[in-house]
């Protein structure tokens, strides 16, 4: 969409998504109504195209209450036009159309990833629908022609005929469809088709105290060609008086619009409701509080439904909640903004700015437009100074990057806008641009003494998003914490600074408890303040430290807790955290050896081809790993593919090519080449601070034989405080004194590696079981240990898997599982109660284990070694 669309969606705003109710005295037009449904049945792709004021939207939301099919709306905004806005708008459309239907889909929604996987996801959740489902795309004109035609334009063209659309607009929507109505696989209704015949005037003042006569509807027809809001005007003080001619100017253009909308408008309402609606009319879309606030009326709410009841132009939106929201009609508050332009252009000004201070900390990017209108720039760029963080990590970086070119040239270039948009870009995907951007910001002269302490404050989170090496890293996350150890940040951003700081310091690897903690801090205040977007946010990067750091038990809760995706963001930051949620339950069960399970996580986010986002490459590198460790030979090849497709280069301090070639390693000692996988590990450099890595590469080195490269790699990770390390390393410390006779020590290594392991299920370390472990295990449980069962599970689930069978004899699998836990000292009971069978069904498996191997007993048993 406008390139590859890749980005992870959430749900878009209510009032996006629902048709505006009925306004007072509309009445039912048959005639559009048989119109919208032979369209819809003849063409999977309805076109409805007029200028402003045609009533698209009116005829519409009437035809769609009015039908029996499933229907979905979304109307499209003009703050922010993105792909991704457009894309989670339809995905939230559909979705709330599915579960009105009773087909729940949001509590198991995973973020279409790509173009085609969104399309599959709306006709997959529209196959489940009763009947085909329409979908209105309102103000569809406000999306790039790219973006709709390449995700529209599919769908219409597919064989399942799960959705049609309908799509209403103004300007050149149609020639976005041109090939489409010329095959005959889109209908076209224009503003001829939507026009008011004489009929339909008469029938539009039936309610009023004297109806218009034939003779003036035809009349009204004659001056205004039938255009609704005209014919609208027209009519509305027909109710008082007995008019005969409704005196609209013939041939309307913008200025006679807007003189008959003050004269014959505002001029005949009450003067306080008059005055109501030019301040409110300062927004298109409005609240109570925003009416309050703009107005100085305290009961706005009762002036709101007044306009309404009126038929002024106002369309009321009602959610699921009993929320309401209001939007002014385009053409009417276009018309009464000039107008009051006009007659006191300092109030208008003055109103604007309201606006832009009441919309600034909930709607930042419509706020900088009134500020804008308002002839203060100055203004515009404080906005955007004080939530520029906030709208770049909330998924609205290409909105604001739009706003800040927006600003004079003076202001655009300065180094702290500069520097906001070098980090918009970068979230977009665009390194290179990004990089211009920052170098024009360096380049550019000292700041203003009274924009400095601004600009270094913009300067050093900036550095979070666009630093790379680690040093210049580390240097930026330490001037983040100590501007906000003393306040240094605004109080509109601390929630999301405090969440960039714990996202950098995860990807330093530096100080992981220190991650956990910055993290935990920004999800409990973005809980707190209502950052919905920030709170899912923090809450799945904080489950990856937590898992990353072996809490793993904690990740998991934190993961289950996590509030859902919010309905306004989480899109454009897909780059940096899209999957993060998927990489974190694969990396759980990849360290509790549930390797099936770790490898179809893992695969699901490896696949898409092309992708180079932070958790595809790290997925791509777990897939490799486990890949490896199940010693899936058809899974080789694929895994090895996928492992080229790994970004080579250090972003954001994560050496990637590292990574890799540590990965290419484990793939070839899985593929029985021991002397390759060594090569690959002697070019890496163990000093950085890469503690999976380097056990990984102790492990490897011990079964290569080469004992002491493995003990100059343990030695690199002693005292480092995660489990999951420590384990590994301890089980490969006891191995290698194992075969070297150091038995004592071996066993003392192996305990305090199962105390380790035992509180987070750390299982894959011991899963790399060879005969001598066998042994070392077996010997273990007579040593003695605080471990039995723990140890007993593993030796049972050795010889579970193990190829080889006992003195030649065919134990089952389950026989197998028992004879594991026999090496231990649990009793018959207390085996039982692991296996969740009888006792007597464990005598009776021990019975038939003691004859296929020749013995009398347990203890004759246990001694039969491989």
């Amino acid at each position: 969409m406008g390139g590859e669309l890749r980005r992870h969606w959430s749900y878009a705003p209510w009032f996006l998504v629902e048709p505006p109710d009925p306004s007072p005295g509309t009445r039912p037009r048959p005639r559009l109504q048989t119109l919208f449904d032979a369209a819809v049945t003849h063409s999977p792709i309805t076109l409805v195209v007029a200028p402003p004021g045609f009533g698209k939207t009116t005829a519409l939301a009437a035809w769609a209450r009015a039908g029996t099919q499933p229907t979905a709306w979304l109307s499209l905004s003009r703050h922010d036009r993105g792909p991704e806005s457009f894309a989670a708008g339809l995905v939230t459309a559909l979705h709330r159309t599915a579960e009105r239907h009773g087909l729940p889909v949001r509590g198991r929604f995973i973020a279409p990833n790509g173009r085609q996987a969104l399309i599959t996801h709306l006709e997959r959740v529209a196959s489940g629908l009763p009947g085909p489902v329409v979908v209105i795309v309102d103000d569809a004109h406000l999306a790039e022609a790219d973006d709709l035609v390449e995700v529209i334009r599919p769908m219409a063209e597919s064989a399942s005929g799960s959705i049609r659309f309908v799509l209403a607009g103004t300007g050149k929507l149609d020639t976005w469809f041109n090939r489409q109505l010329v095959g005959g696989a889109a209908t076209l209704v224009t503003s001829q088709d939507l026009a008011l015949t004489t009929v339909e005037i008469v029938e539009a003042t039936s309610d009023f105290d004297a109806p218009a006569s034939a003779e003036v509807a035809a009349s009204v027809h004659r001056e205004t060609g039938g255009w609704p809001v005209a014919v609208r005007l027209a009519l509305l003080n027909l109710d008082d008086r007995a008019a005969t001619n409704p005196a609209l100017p013939a041939n309307i253009s913008d200025d006679l619009l807007t003189g008959y909308v003050t004269d014959t408008v505002l001029n005949h309402l009450p003067p306080e409701l008059a005055e109501f609606v030019l301040a409110t009319t300062t927004c298109d879309r409005i609240d109570a509080d925003l009416a309050t606030a703009l107005s100085g009326h305290r009961h706005s709410a009762p002036l709101l439904e007044e306009c309404v009841r009126r038929g002024l132009f106002l369309d009321r939106y009602v959610g699921a909640d009993g929320s309401t929201a209001y939007r002014w009609h385009d053409v009417f508050a276009q018309r009464c903004r000039v107008a009051l332009q006009r007659l006191d252009a300092a109030s208008a000004a003055r109103l604007d700015l309201v606006a832009a201070d009441w919309l600034a900390p909930r709607f930042p990017i419509e706020a900088t437009v009134h500020a804008m209108r308002a002839g203060a720039p100055g203004r515009a760029v404080d906005i955007i100074r004080e939530h520029w963080l906030r709208l770049v990590i909330e998924s609205h970086a290409s909105a604001l990057n739009a706003r800040c070119l927006a600003l004079p040239t003076n202001l655009a270039d300065t180094p702290e806008i500069l520097l906001i948009r070098a980090c918009c870009v970068d979230v977009l995907g665009d390194s290179a641009g990004s990089a211009l951007l920052l170098a024009r910001a360096r380049s550019t002269g000292p700041a203003h003494p009274a924009v400095a302490a601004h600009l270094e404050s913009t300067r050093a989170l900036a550095d979070l998003f666009l630093a790379h090496r680690p040093a210049d890293l580390e240097a930026a996350a330490d001037r983040v914490r100590a501007a906000l150890d003393i306040g240094g940040t605004a109080h509109h951003s601390h929630a999301h600074a405090v969440f960039l700081l714990g996202w950098t310091e995860l990807r330093l690897r530096r100080d992981t408890p220190a991650a956990v903690r910055f993290l935990a801090a920004a999800r409990n205040e973005a809980r707190a303040a209502g950052h919905r977007v920030l709170a899912h946010r923090a809450a799945s990067n904080l489950a990856f430290a937590l898992a990353f750091g072996g809490e793993f038990l904690q990740a998991e809760l934190t993961l289950d807790q996590a509030p859902p995706a919010a309905a306004d963001g989480d899109t454009e930051w897909f780059q940096y955290d899209g999957g993060i949620e998927l990489v974190t339950r694969g990396f759980i069960h990849y360290w509790h050896d549930e390797l099936a399970a770790a490898q179809a996580t893992f695969r699901t986010l490896s696949m898409p081809a092309g992708e180079h986002t932070a958790y595809t490459s790290l997925a791509r590198i777990f897939y490799a790993l486990t890949v490896a460790a199940a010693h899936d030979a058809g899974a080789l090849d694929e895994a090895a593919h996928l492992l080229t497709e790994v970004v080579d280069a250090e972003v954001h301090g994560v050496p990637w090519q590292t990574f890799r070639t540590a990965t290419a390693a484990a793939l070839a000692a899985a593929g029985g080449d021991i002397e390759l996988a060594c090569k690959r590990l002697d070019s890496l450099d163990f000093s950085r601070s890469l503690p999976m890595v380097t056990v990984l590469a102790a492990e490897m080195y011990r079964r290569a034989g080469r004992l002491d490269d493995a003990a100059r790699c343990l030695k690199r990770i002693v005292g480092l405080p995660t489990s999951y390390v420590k384990v590994s390393g301890l089980v490969t410390a006891a191995q290698i004194g194992w075969s070297q006779g150091a038995h004592q020590r071996a066993h003392r290594q192996l305990e305090r590696a199962l105390d380790i392991a035992e509180p987070q299920r750390i299982i894959r370390p011991f899963g790399r079981m060879d005969a001598p472990f066998r042994t070392l295990l077996t010997e273990h449980a007579a040593w003695g240990t605080r471990h039995e069962q723990l140890l007993a599970t593993l030796l049972a689930r050795a010889e579970s898997a193990a190829d080889r069978q006992p003195l030649g004899s065919s134990l089952t699998r389950r026989e197998r599982e028992i004879l594991g836990f026999l090496y231990t000292r649990m009793t018959a009971a207390e085996i039982a109660a692991e296996l969740f069978v009888s006792v007597n069904t464990v005598r009776t498996h021990q019975r038939s284990i003691y004859r296929k191997l020749g013995v009398t007993n347990r203890r004759e048993a246990v001694q039969l070694r491989p």
